[in-house]
């Protein structure tokens, strides 16, 4: 089984936690998010990011927002993603290829 890693991004005062397995991906999210890290914050948010395979979604596809059963669902053509406000917790599944 794979460790979960955590990267805590705090933006404007609203911390959010980005859990992976991908130890890959945590170097890319603490690159593009080096100026807004911050370990020691108390999240409000927390996101668990899978990554997935090429071909997955489909790679044109626009944005679509929704709300379902107290969830919101993103879709594009490179992540799904569903949030759960009154959680505070949400998934994230991104194609690799917009990462590696």
């Amino acid at each position: 089984m794979q460790n979960n890693q955590v990267v805590i991004v705090d933006v404007g005062g609203v911390a959010v936690a980005l859990h992976t397995t991908v130890g890959m991906l945590v170097q890319v999210l603490e690159h593009r998010f080096r100026r807004f890290l911050n370990p020691s914050a108390e999240p409000v948010f927390h996101f668990d990011i899978t990554v997935i395979p090429h071909g997955t979604f489909d790679g044109d596809a626009d944005l679509k927002v929704h709300a379902e059963h107290g969830r919101w669902i993103m879709e594009r053509g490179d992540f799904h993603a569903e949030w759960d406000v009154a959680e505070g917790r949400g998934r994230i599944w991104r194609l690799s290829s917009f990462f590696f």
